[in-house]
């Protein structure tokens, strides 16, 4: 778990930059806050609960927050792009 919280912190953190670009180069018109604040949650909270995961494994079951949020902000920023 403490490897997958280096990566989830990168990976999250290049997923923001990714959906920042889409959007400006897709739906220049509509705002980007919804899909982000998202994204910027499931970045923080991956790679803190991928630590504390690490050492209190019963914490595992939280993984639905981080998860929920990098679900609904991708969503949002599909059908962003799409409508």
């Amino acid at each position: 778990m403490l490897r997958l919280a280096h990566v989830a912190l990168v990976a999250t953190g290049l997923l923001n930059v990714a959906a920042g670009l889409t959007h400006a180069v897709y739906c220049a018109e509509h705002e980007l806050a919804l899909a982000s604040r998202p994204l910027i949650g499931a970045t923080v909270t991956m790679p803190l609960l991928c630590l504390q995961t690490a050492w209190c494994s019963w914490e595992r079951y939280l993984f639905f927050v981080p998860v929920g949020c990098l679900v609904s902000g991708v969503l949002d920023l599909v059908f962003q792009v799409l409508l």
